[in-house]
Order: structure tokens, then sequence, then C-alpha cells
């Protein structure tokens, strides 16, 4: 059965005249930091979200490519890259932030988890890696701040 996530952007809320966003989705370790979309058909994904949740889009050209930027009121939300492999289904990556995504993903293992993607020079500066939990869902572990 194929997995559909509709994802919906995040909205910045207010509280007593205070943009309380920056204090409940900021990036920080423990948090969730980033998402994106590994498509192997970026540009119709990018008119799909455009069009579903009503994100701005713009790209940018970063060592592996294009990059997406979805967001609104001027606040980046998302990003969808082309999918390095062919072979890999499209997939929304949630990243993680963590202090030491060395040890984080050594304890991933230790929990039941495996390691897809080590930490690597070549991979952000080794400042990530991937991995899925025991049920198999994919995460990515990146070191906060950066």
């Amino acid at each position: 059965m194929p997995l559909f996530p509709l994802v919906i952007g995040r909205r910045a809320s207010w509280r007593n005249g205070i943009n309380t966003d920056d204090l409940t989705t900021a990036g920080a370790p423990g948090r969730v930091v980033w998402t994106e979309l590994l498509s192997n058909a970026s540009e119709n994904a990018t008119n799909f979200y455009r069009s579903i949740v009503s994100y701005d889009a713009r790209s940018i050209e970063r060592r592996g490519g294009t990059y997406t930027l979805l967001g609104n009121g001027g606040i980046d939300r998302v990003g969808i890259l082309a999918n390095p492999s062919p072979d890999w289904h499209p997939v929304w990556l949630t990243y993680f932030g963590v202090t030491d995504p060395v040890a984080a993903a050594n304890n991933a293992v230790e929990l039941g988890g495996k390691i897809l993607v080590p930490v690597s020079p070549e991979l952000r500066e080794s400042s990530m890696a991937v991995v899925a939990d025991p049920s198999g869902a994919i995460l990515v572990l990146q070191k906060w701040p950066r």
C-alpha cells in the first residue's frame, strides 16, 4: 500500500501579541528542525504543494543541484530535493536536531534501528546521519545548531 503523507505548513502562532513560532518550532536539539521531500518529479511536486498548501516556492542552487524551498509569510517551511536514486521511492524526510549525530545514530542502532547513511565528511560536513527506526521509518539526525 503506498504511503501518502499530507504535509501542512506551520503558520506562526500568536499569543498575547507575541509571535511564539520561534519559541515552539525553531530548530534546536530534540526538535524537528527541517522536512524535505526526495522527489522523482520535483517540478510536479512543487506545483502540487504550492496549490494544496498555498506555499510560495523559490529555487536555489546547491552542491547536489537545484533545491526548492516552500514556505509562506517569508518563512521557509519545507524543501524539495531531486531523489538521489531513481530506484528510491519518493519520501518525506524529517530532520531531528541532535548535538552529536554519530552518538545519536549509534543509539538508534542500540534501540533496534539501522544506520542507512552514516555520518560522513562528504555529507553536509559530517553534520547528519540517515537512520531507520525499528519499524523501518526513515529519519535524519542533524547536528543542531549547525
